[in-house]
């Protein structure tokens, strides 16, 4: 029986060697087609700093100048080199091993131990981290609270936080370069006022983020109360009756922008809220000016403004008056006679008056006496027999300005023509 087996194994031994080592070349070809050997590049793994206290120095601190992180190249079969993201590798410093040129050499490793014989790292952007110490600082940065995704016809704005100003230390360099902390608060779908903690980032003079593996900041959260309120549009009606010009000269016209604004605010609030009514007083005037005004002050309390313009804009046109003079006949459907008492008439000394006109030359260009709307007020015409000068007035909206007495004379009705 032993020979026999012993036959069964060593019959034609060469042949049986030969095919052993063909299939094993073949299941090697199989397996390069079928999954081969690739190459991946993996971006952004961040550097880990450990024992840096081995850097420490009395009022400094180190600050690394390269190296923060690193980009591989990973070499293995397509089936566990694809699978590989870039939390799965470990790059780390140890400040223990820092050499003469303060730079300490950055080690990588593969996380999943599973794979560490079935891939390699073929290749390393960065060697070493290069560090330099530099003066360490202690200041403190305002926090600047925003919202996003508001929804449309709403207003949003931050109406309390729990600290506004919190410490930052580190590097001299990049405490100074903090030119505040930002938190973001994405309203997406809210339309009601609500608390919540939203996490803070050190943002340059520019609005861009900073690095801040190595700044120390007191608290990296606060806590907010946003606010959110209905949106409405309302005119803006701009009071300037106490805008004058100086003797000589008049007002040849007064714009301003914008006409309407939005505000914010409870909805009972802009439900009674027809208008904002700005004031405007200047006096004396001898020149056009143009004036910004802000319009924030205008608002009632709990109203704010949601228009991206904050300021009203004021265009006031002075210009030199002119003179047009007009020549009425008396009596003329051109003056109304007034408060006259029901059995007196009045009869005019003179055939004509001359009316001078003031005005900018815009307004008196096609003025008519008709124009004018002017009326004799007689209520202090008491009296028959009696001659009286009274003051010839204007009813007309218009910037003009005139001086005219009309002498009348005034007797009982029928009585003209006696003697």
């Amino acid at each position: 029986m032993k020979e026999k087996l012993k036959a069964m194994f060593t019959k034609n031994l060469g042949t049986k060697l030969l095919s052993v080592v063909i299939a094993g070349l073949v299941w090697i070809v199989i397996m390069s087609v079928s999954d081969p050997q690739v190459t991946r590049t993996i971006e952004n793994i961040p550097v880990e700093r450990r024992n840096e206290e081995a850097v420490s120095a009395e009022g400094m601190v180190y600050e690394a100048l390269s190296g923060n992180r690193v980009t591989i190249k990973v070499r293995g079969s397509r089936s566990v080199v694809e699978t590989l993201q870039a939390e799965d590798f470990t790059a780390y410093v140890d400040f223990q091993e820092i050499g003469w040129v303060n730079a300490v050499p950055i080690h990588v490793e593969l996380n999943r131990t599973e794979y560490a014989d079935l891939t390699e790292i073929t290749y390393q952007s960065n060697a070493v981290m290069s560090i330099l110490l530099v003066e360490y600082l202690e200041d403190m940065a305002m926090v600047d609270i925003k919202t996003e995704n508001v929804a449309d016809g709403y207003y949003a704005f931050c109406s309390s936080i729990s600290s506004k100003l919190l410490e930052i230390s580190g590097s001299k360099t990049q405490v100074e370069s903090v030119a505040r902390l930002v938190g973001t608060v994405d309203l997406t779908g809210r339309t009601e006022s609500f608390q919540t903690s939203v996490t803070l980032s050190p943002v340059d003079i520019n609005g861009v983020a900073i690095d801040a593996d190595q700044l120390n900041i007191a608290q990296n959260y606060v806590q907010v109360d946003i606010t959110i309120l209905p949106v409405k549009e309302i005119p803006i009606e701009l009071e300037t009756s106490a805008v004058t010009a100086a003797e000589g000269f008049g007002i040849a016209g007064i714009d301003y922008s914008p006409k309407t604004i939005q505000i914010a605010a409870k909805r009972e609030v802009l439900d009674e809220l027809e208008k904002i009514t700005i004031p405007y007083a200047a006096d004396s005037l001898m020149q056009s000016e143009e004036v910004e005004i802000e319009i924030a002050k205008y608002l009632p309390e709990g109203v704010y403004l949601k228009s991206d313009t904050s300021t009203l804009v004021l265009s006031i046109s002075v210009e030199l008056l002119v003179r047009k003079e007009f020549t009425i006949p008396l009596p003329s459907q051109a003056i109304e006679i007034r408060n006259l008492e029901e059995n007196f008439e009045v009869s005019y000394l003179q055939n004509t008056v001359t009316l001078p006109v003031y005005g900018v030359s815009e307004v008196l260009e096609d003025l008519q006496a008709e124009d004018l709307q002017l009326y004799l007020d007689l209520s202090s015409c008491t009296s028959t027999d009696n001659y009286y000068s009274v003051v010839l007035r204007s009813d007309a909206e218009l910037e003009i300005s005139f001086t005219q007495r009309v002498s009348v004379y005034i007797q009982e009705k029928g009585m003209q023509g006696e003697s």
